[in-house]
This record gives C-alpha cells, sequence and structure tokens, in this order.
C-alpha cells in the first residue's frame, strides 16, 4: 500500500505564501517610510506652528501604530533605532565627550 504524497506541491505553496507575506511587509514598510518623510517635510518647516508639530506626531503614532500591528520585530527594532538616535544627539547637544582620557 502506497499513498500519494503532495509535499512538494505543500512546500511550494508554504514558500510561496513566506514569498508573499515578506513581499507585502517590506512593501508597507516602505510606504509608511515615504508617507513620513513626505509629512516630515510637508508639516516641518523652520517656520512652523505648534498646530502643524503635534499633526505630524499624530499622523506619525497612526503609521507607527500601523507598522507595530503589521511586524512587531520590526516594530521593536525601529523604536529602538530611533531611542539609540534621540540618545546621541541628545549627547551632541549637551555636548558630552565620551572618549576615555
Amino acid at each position: 500500500m502506497s499513498t500519494c504524497s503532495n509535499s512538494d506541491t505543500d512546500n511550494v505553496e508554504l514558500s510561496f505564501m513566506e514569498f508573499s507575506k515578506t513581499l507585502l511587509k517590506t512593501f508597507m514598510l516602505l510606504v509608511i517610510l515615504v508617507i513620513i518623510l513626505i509629512l516630515k517635510k510637508s508639516l516641518l518647516r523652520s517656520d512652523s506652528s505648534l498646530f502643524y508639530i503635534a499633526l505630524f506626531v499624530i499622523f506619525a503614532t497612526f503609521l507607527f501604530t500601523l507598522l507595530g500591528v503589521m511586524d512587531k520585530y520590526l516594530y521593536n527594532n525601529l523604536v529602538m533605532g530611533m531611542g539609540i538616535a534621540v540618545g546621541l544627539q541628545l549627547l551632541f547637544w549637551t555636548q558630552i565627550n565620551i572618549s576615555s582620557k
């Protein structure tokens, strides 16, 4: 008694599904980042009012929340990178010398 095995077709379908998920996540990440850059360019200028700054923060928060819903691992790494960037910027602003003498 032999049975017919569809493992090859199952593997192809599973690999295609994984590829589709990765492709969709990458596309959404790029779209979200481009939208945030466009919002930054249009809302944050040297003469921006507090309203436009708050509007940018609200829209960016919403877009990052969409990213967090889509992929928590990517969201956590992105937030960690933003935290590192803010920390380094604070070091630059306060001009703390981090090199040892």
